[in-house]
């Protein structure tokens, strides 16, 4: 189901699947641990719920990580916390439910899901469209209508609570004011790498900061590894592919191999979309005929598209480079190809706006040679052989491992050169090799040095497997290994004071009155931004809050302590505010989405409120 929501990322399933996202880690304290009732794992007012029913969401949650995530290593842990808050989090709404009367009537239920439309054919509800829906992505219709049900009666929990949530529109408007307001900042850097040779540093001070921070310089446990991945991909090598093979699967797939006729184009582009009101697209398309009468004067297309060209491609003179006519949308693609090398056409009309096309040079339609594909046919050819092969090969493997082969006999029976680690820890050796489950590298941490760990661990692509070569236990790195860090962090730290020192003493002197014609020579201007954005080059935030609370034109009261050093700051006179138009033009959004944060906040509390009140109780280690 989580492909099909990944793959519809704005379609109405993640609106369904994706509900409890704002509320799902809320629930921060739960009772207390008992091992009374082994049939239960966790108990919520009350009211069980089973090991059974926790392991089933346990799973579900577990698949949607996998399939959404396949690169990132997860812990289990991590899965039973987010399959506890959820059960919690719906466990305790439909005791609210109940407590006040809500619910979904089984009309409701049919009339929402007959609505949807990924399960409509010709504008109406198609049953077979919905259980085959439901047959391809393994689920019964009666767990699937249970969610469905969960997630209509939240939102009707929803729904009730913010139905008289109102925002007034003056407020919104000074809420937006204050939120676009731009402004920029002046500013005087007093660089830390001036006063570095300044500062000196004794060994009592290396010690005691040595001391302070010696948590820093611990080293968790490691190891030193020799692995081998076994996939289809490392033993595509000793897999023999002939000739004849890769000639036959050729002729087999000659499709695959064929291309569509391609342009190479250049285009002009004035956006509009489909919000454009009618002034707008007649502007745009008034600007789009100046443009194409301009070229047939001065054909220089690169120039014109550089100029005025409102495409990403406009810094490349509107080059698209080679593409073929089901790469562009059809009113693009028809005028395109019609076009012979070198000519310009007509304004033409798409969903992204007006466009002036050029083509440079045309392919006609062909197929690849097969010695252009021999290789990546080949590689196919013995990956898929590989594939075939490798549970016999793993049992080959085991066998090897219990006659105490070393990893270098078994890579070079299937020409694959074992690897290296180098010291490592748990979760980098995770990564490394690319487990399918984090809690993996405990087994081999436990295993003795000088030994090949009996079994091949299941990795995201296949197996691997492990030779431990050496462990190091977890220790602190001694003052030594460590002290020109510590050197460099206490003369920084020092450089940084006298910095300070010297801003704090410039700003004096401006306060009464006596600003130098050299800190005005220095002064640097930052690019305008809202008070919710950030400098590139000025890492403190706490410049941006003071600067837009200071009156335009005046110093910051305090110096700042950025990464190159301290800065003075002077605010800019201008001060960039939306005019009237604009508001007008994005209040309706801007009063709408304020009122989403709003309904969210109030359920969210609602929420808070549901969970302080109720009485929560792991009851099975399981959970953990």
């Amino acid at each position: 189901m989580l492909n099909f929501i990944r793959s519809k990322s704005q379609s109405w399933v993640v609106k369904i699947t994706f509900i409890f996202i704002i509320v799902v880690f809320v629930f921060w304290g739960i009772g207390s641990l008992t091992n009374t009732t082994q049939t239960e794992a966790l108990s919520i007012n009350g009211e069980p719920i089973t090991i059974q029913t926790f392991k089933k969401r346990y799973k579900e949650i577990e698949f949607s990580f996998k399939q959404n995530f396949p690169n990132i290593p997860f812990q289990s842990s991590q899965i039973s916390q987010t399959a506890t808050q959820q059960l919690i989090l719906e466990t305790l709404i439909l005791q609210e439910a109940k407590r006040i009367g809500f619910f979904i009537t089984p009309l409701e239920l049919k009339a929402y899901i007959s609505t949807l439309p990924i399960f409509q054919t010709k504008n109406t509800f198609d049953s077979k469209t919905y259980l085959n829906f439901l047959k391809e992505r393994n689920i019964s219709p009666g767990h699937f209508e249970s969610q469905i049900r969960m997630n209509m009666l939240t939102n009707k929990f929803k729904q009730a609570l913010t139905a008289g949530l109102y925002i007034d529109p003056k407020e919104a408007q000074k809420i937006y004011q204050y939120e676009t307001t731009k402004r920029s900042l002046q500013y005087v850097v007093f660089p830390t790498s001036e006063y570095l040779s300044k500062v000196s540093v004794s060994n009592e001070e290396i010690s005691k900061l040595y001391n302070d921070s010696i948590n820093q310089y611990k080293v968790p446990e490691q190891i030193k590894i020799e692995y081998i991945p076994v996939n289809k991909q490392t033993l595509a090598k000793s897999q023999n592919i002939n000739e004849k093979e890769v000639i036959e699967f050729y002729e087999n797939n000659l499709s695959k191999y064929n291309y569509p006729e391609q342009m190479h184009l250049q285009h002009i582009l004035i956006k509009t979309d489909k919000k454009s009101s009618k002034k707008e697209l007649k502007l745009a398309e008034d600007k789009i005929k100046n443009i194409s009468s301009a070229l047939k004067k001065d054909p220089n297309f690169s120039q014109a598209a550089k100029k005025y060209s409102q495409d990403t491609s406009s810094k490349k003179g509107g080059d698209l480079g080679w593409v073929s006519y089901n790469q562009l949308v059809p009113e693009f693609a028809k005028e395109a190809f019609a076009l012979k090398p070198g000519q310009i056409s007509q304004p033409v009309k798409s969903i992204f706006g007006y466009h002036i096309i050029k083509a440079i040079a045309k392919k006609p339609a062909g197929t690849l040679p097969l010695k252009k594909v021999n290789q990546e046919i080949y590689t196919h050819l013995a990956e898929t052989k590989a594939s075939e092969k490798l549970q016999e090969i793993l049992e080959s493997i085991q066998v090897d491992i219990i006659n105490k082969k070393s990893l270098k006999e078994i890579g070079e029976k299937y020409i694959i050169t074992p690897q290296n680690s180098g010291l490592i820890s748990a979760q980098n050796l995770a990564t490394l090799l690319n487990l399918s489950k984090v809690e993996d590298t405990k087994a081999l941490f436990k295993e003795k040095q000088n030994s090949t760990y009996n079994t091949p661990l299941v990795t995201k692509n296949g197996y691997v497997l492990v030779h431990i070569i050496t462990h190091k236990p977890e220790h602190t790195k001694s003052k030594k290994e460590v002290e020109s860090i510590l050197i460099s962090q206490i003369k920084r730290k020092k450089a940084q004071e006298l910095a300070e020192k010297e801003a704090s003493k410039v700003l004096t002197q401006i306060q009464k009155g006596s600003e130098s014609k050299e800190i005005k020579k220095r002064l640097k201007k930052t690019e305008e931004i809202t008070h919710l954005g950030y400098f590139k080059n000025l890492n403190n935030q706490n410049i941006i809050s003071d600067m837009f609370k200071a009156k335009p034109g005046e110093w910051l009261s305090k110096p700042y302590s950025i990464y190159e050093g301290v800065i003075l700051g002077l605010v800019s006179k201008e001060v960039v505010t939306p005019d009237l138009k604009k508001w007008n033009k994005e209040k309706d959004a801007f009063i709408k989405t304020m009122t989403q944060t709003k309904k969210d906040q109030v359920f969210r509390s609602f929420l808070i409120t549901l969970e302080k009140n109720a009485k929560i109780t792991i009851k099975n280690n399981l959970i953990f």
